[in-house]
């Protein structure tokens, strides 16, 4: 069952993660901003959903428990939907909003834009599996979501401000960094070596933290 304190604290693991970033930032966004980025990622939890039922799924069909099937679930099921959406979310904000002007933005709304989406997937699991889940997720999904935007955040700072960088014209290698995260992680989940998950979460944590420190100095 949904209540405003369940929601909260589901949402709360992302609020701190904004909350960090945004205090990382030499040149702080304004808070409206922050609250626009937070808010798209919620909003494209939706076409990552439809990418889902109406792409994946009917390609797919039927799909076994075997090492295969968890591939193909950890990838196209869920890392590739959800990273491609949250790289579209970027790309929106860096295109049409005045205030993303700076090479850290870059990093402050990657992230704000995935722990948005972290946020609306607790509430997910919430529902679906109960309170049980929060702290689980708080301490590996939500961090997981925040390196894998930060990820596309850095490559996006690469092809916009550095000169010396070759850019493809897809941008497509911003998002292969951050599927490959993403994707590494379901997939151990999948076939249960939770050691495997255990240091890849612990490895998220070290980029976010590297990504931060780099931003300051950007």
């Amino acid at each position: 069952m949904l209540t405003i304190e369940n929601i909260f604290y589901a949402i709360l693991p992302s609020i701190l993660g904004v909350v960090i970033v945004y205090k990382s930032d030499k040149n702080r966004e304004p808070l409206k901003s922050i609250f626009y980025a937070v808010s798209l990622g919620i909003f494209f939890c939706i076409p990552a959903t439809l990418l889902m039922v109406v792409l994946v799924e009917p390609f797919f069909g039927e799909v076994g428990d075997d090492i295969f099937g968890a591939f193909i679930h950890s990838t196209f099921y869920s890392s590739i939907p959800e990273e491609l959406c949250k790289y579209l979310a970027l790309i929106y904000i860096w295109k049409k909003h005045k205030e993303f002007d700076e090479a850290a933005d870059c990093i402050v709304y990657a992230a704000s834009v995935a722990l948005g989406f972290a946020a609306i997937e607790n509430i997910r699991y919430l529902y679906d599996f109960g309170e049980s889940v929060l702290l689980l997720r708080a301490v590996t999904s939500v961090p997981i979501h925040a390196a894998c935007g930060m990820l596309i955040g850095v490559e996006l700072r690469k092809q916009r401000y550095d000169k010396n960088y070759s850019a493809t014209v897809s941008h497509m290698d911003a998002v292969v960094p951050a599927i490959t995260l993403h994707a590494a992680y379901n997939f151990s989940i999948y076939v249960e070596l939770y050691y495997v998950s255990i240091g890849i979460v612990i490895l998220s944590f070290y980029m976010i933290r590297k990504m931060i420190i780099a931003n300051k100095l950007a």
